[in-house]
């Protein structure tokens, strides 16, 4: 399928932390993709504008990286593919709604899109960094992944707010909210981090079926105290791990040496969705919800995984960060930096990601 028509090669100037250079995909280490798309976003709208935003904020951070103080880019290359893009939702200020027919095509659009050129990345054994959208842009890769590769030999890393393991959402299988349902359906192990112990009767019961309250690590949304009134029926319910719930949104170092032992298999995909980030800190996002992550916490896991990673000969094949929302003044305007009342987010998620590449590539900075 020809992607060509939805991909957008001049969405951005330069690169990912670069405003003036993008070097050639036959060149990079690493390849950036934004897909902006938030057709099914079933809260606030505006993930559209999210690649075009963090390229934009990670072009204003500094190209020496800590502690080694010489740019990204003199040992990691990084080539923008572009952004794909997608009908827009929000039109003269209201929220444009398709039905479920238009939605379906639009979705299966996407995910074969983001399905062609994240196989062409993966082959070739560079890094693939999507930038959403809503989360529902991560279809495409898990179906290049699981041609590509065995899928039980794919680590899912998930941090988010939700669990998104709902079969289909307003009748859609691509829906943000069914996402890890579709990466449980292939078969890759998933470990899922954040997530507030909200969710409906059908997700607890798939959690029981598969037995996966040891691979979810809870952000509690209650008084610890209701928690020891109720250990019995916690233990019994068979969906929260006590063990497993992160106290204050810091992931303590036992849950992180629980979290290591987990990642097992030859490869590794880390899934970001910002809302799983306490909304004290991530406001620019779908759905924002309390009693989140800290981004510290984010950050240390994620280092420790990728030091677990290179240790123990696993690759990371890529990552994605999605549900940014920029905070825009006039959406009719498009993104422009201009128009935004808040940077915080995707500034955040440009600081992270940049984060993830640096870790990742860590070992050619020490030599």
């Amino acid at each position: 399928m020809d992607v060509s028509k939805n991909l957008n090669t001049k969405a951005v100037l330069g690169t990912f932390m670069d405003a003036e250079n993008n070097p050639r995909f036959d060149d990079a280490d690493v390849v950036a993709l934004g897909v902006a798309f938030d057709v099914t976003a079933s809260y606030g709208k505006g993930a559209w504008w999210s690649p075009h935003a963090i390229f934009d904020a990670s072009q204003q951070i500094e190209w020496e990286v800590p502690i080694f103080n010489v740019p990204l880019a003199s040992k990691v290359k990084i080539h923008n593919a572009g952004v794909l893009e997608y009908p827009r939702t929000l039109s003269r200020g209201k929220v444009k709604i398709f039905d479920g027919k238009k939605t379906a095509e639009l979705c299966r659009q996407m995910v074969d899109d983001v399905y062609q050129m994240s196989k062409n990345t993966l082959k070739t054994g560079k890094l693939l960094f999507l930038m959403g959208g809503e989360h529902s842009i991560l279809n495409g890769a898990l179906n290049a992944m699981a041609e590509i590769y065995k899928p039980r030999d794919v680590t899912i890393l998930q941090f988010d707010a939700h669990l998104d393991l709902r079969d289909t959402y307003w009748e859609q299988k691509h829906s943000h909210a069914c996402v890890m349902k579709r990466a449980r359906d292939h078969g890759f192990p998933l470990l899922q981090i954040g997530v507030r112990d909200r969710f409906d009767s059908a997700q607890a019961s798939f959690i029981k079926k598969e037995k996966r309250a040891d691979w979810i690590f809870f952000c509690p949304s209650q008084p610890l105290q209701a928690y020891y009134d109720n250990a019995k029926t916690l233990k019994d319910g068979g969906v929260i791990t006590p063990d497993n719930l992160i106290l204050n949104g810091e992931i303590s170092e036992r849950q992180t040496g629980k979290i290591l032992s987990k990642v097992t298999t030859p490869f590794v995909w880390i899934t970001i969705d910002v809302d799983g980030i306490d909304s004290a800190l991530i406001q620019g996002t779908g759905t924002p919800m309390p009693h989140g992550l800290t981004l510290s916490s984010v950050e240390h896991t994620i280092y420790s995984v990728l030091q677990h990673c290179h240790k123990n000969g696993i690759k990371l094949l890529g990552f994605d960060i999605n549900e940014v929302s920029p905070m825009l003044r006039d959406p009719d305007k498009g993104y422009e930096a201009a128009n935004v009342i808040s940077t915080t987010t995707e500034m955040n998620a440009a600081l992270l990601a940049s984060n993830v590449v640096f870790w990742n590539f860590l070992d050619r900075f020490q030599k």
